[in-house]
């Protein structure tokens, strides 16, 4: 093996090896060839992971000629540093919202119930892709009975309600009513430091009001619920908004250095909050997990490339060099 490969690198050969589906295989796959050094060194290897590429694509595709089960609905393939699923009532801009933060092509109408399936798109903030899922609306007049499902596979939730239409409490208490439908709990922003007492069935949640342009009343608060005005129309607290996401994931990112190399300050590894130099190692590949003799690091303000070892905590930003 070439010895100038990433940790990026390493990092996907992991998930390839643990991958439970072709789909998981392809995104593993298709990340290691991304993170490659091109070079001729490499030029084999390369050409082993294409051709790995396409016999999952034949394995996929003999798996849908056979016309076997499909995902449940309520299910979404997990992408990004975490996965926040976006909820809200019939015509409150919510699909606006996903689309003015994803760049997805919008699903809006005038007319309620556009969006019918989990839709999946990512979000750019600074360096790091989060993963936001628009949901059917909640309803009493229609919905199918899997909808209250959907928020239980998210790290965080992003309650939608319509700032210029009935009242914003109203609006609250029914979107806290559908999730409790799915026995699951909204924890508002003040106690997102606590954590969750179950990650299933609790979850940290963002209130947004949004039509804010069109808002009689901007109200700081509703509820228990810190509530941030947005627009998906004129962008009006949309930044807010990918900044609070990012907090609500509870996450630090760490940039990655090889031994005489500058750090990749383009594509951290996401971990959560707390987390040491030995949890940054099980994350790249478990040869650093076993084999680590010690770790530089980086940090802003004070740490210039001093030696630490795998019990060492991290924080947003840390740069982080590993010896084998």
């Amino acid at each position: 093996m070439p010895a100038n490969l990433t940790p990026q690198y390493f990092a996907a050969e992991e998930k390839f090896k643990t991958a439970r589906n072709a789909a998981e295989k392809l995104k593993a796959l298709r990340g290691m060839l991304s993170a490659i050094p091109k070079h001729k060194g490499t030029e084999k290897l390369q050409a082993d992971i294409k051709r790995r590429i396409s016999l999952v694509q034949e394995e996929e595709e003999r798996a849908q000629k056979k016309g076997g089960r499909g995902p449940s609905p309520d299910h979404v393939q997990r992408e990004g540093a975490g996965q926040i699923v976006i909820v809200g009532e019939p015509n409150t801009g919510k699909s606006a919202l996903f689309a003015a933060l994803t760049g997805a092509p919008p699903e809006v109408a005038p007319y309620p119930f556009t969006t019918q399936r989990p839709r999946p798109g990512m979000m750019a903030f600074e360096d790091v892709q989060i993963q936001l899922v628009d949901t059917p609306p909640f309803s009493d007049e229609y919905m199918e009975p899997w909808v209250p499902n959907i928020p239980r596979s998210g790290d965080g939730l992003l309650l939608a309600i319509d700032l210029s239409a009935a009242s914003p409490e109203d609006q609250l208490l029914g979107l806290l009513a559908f999730l409790e439908r799915g026995r699951v709990k909204a924890i508002p922003e003040r106690e997102w430091a606590e954590g969750p007492a179950d990650p299933v069935l609790e979850k940290r949640a963002l209130l947004v009001g949004l039509k804010a342009d069109l808002a009689p009343a901007r109200p700081e608060e509703v509820g228990d619920f810190r509530l941030r005005p947005a627009s998906a129309r004129t962008a009006e607290g949309l930044g807010e908004v990918a900044s609070a996401c990012f907090r609500m994931l509870r996450i630090i990112r760490i940039y990655a250095k090889m031994p005489g190399h500058k750090p990749d300050m383009q594509r951290p590894f996401t971990l959560p909050i707390g987390s040491t130099v030995g949890d940054l190692c099980r994350t790249v590949h478990k040869d650093f997990a076993e084999k680590l003799r010690f770790a530089r690091l980086w940090r802003t303000g004070s740490h210039q490339g001093i030696q630490v070892h795998r019990d060492h905590s991290l924080v947003d930003r840390d740069v982080v060099e590993l010896h084998m």
